[in-house]
């Protein structure tokens, strides 16, 4: 195994890496907007219990 496989940065990994950097505040959004729903029913769901 040579040293880019153990620190994971082979070759074209930077591009990749800058991609991933750029798009990864959409991403986080696009999570939060798709488990929206579910948030909600959890929040919901906590609203209800009772204080401990």
């Amino acid at each position: 195994m040579d040293s880019d496989e153990v620190s994971g940065h082979g070759e074209g990994d930077a591009a990749i890496g800058d991609e991933a950097d750029d798009s990864l505040p959409a991403a986080r959004a696009k999570i939060l907007t798709s488990q929206r729903p579910l948030l909600d029913r959890l929040e919901a769901l906590c609203a209800h219990e009772p204080k401990a």
